[in-house]
């Protein structure tokens, strides 16, 4: 997968990325909130850049890094969850507060709407992630429950 709208490009994950996924998911708000991204050392991004790029890429869904001016600044999630997409993304600590969430998920979401057949995508955000709020608010996302009584944002595709 391959998208460019300005100088933001988002593309599946690949070797070589190991430095980069490092730098970004070695974030304490990385941790918290998405475990599963976490990145501490080295041994870890290749683990994580090996699952994004090898066993999720079409499988489960598809896992994309965000990148500005050729920097990768984060990366966006999209599961399949029983034909919805369960959406999570992340940006680096020090590129937070550019507006790069959500032109990413707006990427993604019009990525996905060509090329899936999801119709519409979920965003879970931990209570008190008012940034995350925000961003889900941003992208047009509307606020509602899912079938286990989380709170959650929709985002129709």
């Amino acid at each position: 997968m391959y998208m460019q709208e300005g100088n933001m490009t988002l593309r599946s994950f690949k070797d070589g990325d190991e430095e980069q996924t490092l730098r970004v998911m070695n974030d304490i708000k990385i941790q918290h909130f998405i475990p599963g991204a976490y990145c501490s050392d080295l041994d870890d991004a290749r683990k994580l850049v090996r699952k994004y790029s090898e066993e999720f890429n079409g499988r489960y869904g598809y896992a994309l890094a965000v990148s500005v001016n050729d920097k990768m600044v984060g990366a966006v999630i999209l599961a399949d969850d029983g034909g919805k997409i369960d959406c999570a993304y992340m940006i680096a600590g020090n590129e937070r507060g550019n507006g790069y969430a959500s032109k990413a998920l707006r990427m993604a979401f019009k990525w996905a709407k060509r090329n899936t057949n999801f119709k519409e995508a979920i965003l879970k955000i931990e209570e008190g992630n008012h940034a995350s709020e925000r961003v889900a608010c941003s992208i047009g996302a509307r606020y509602s429950h899912n079938e286990y009584g989380d709170d959650v944002y929709i985002v129709k595709l």
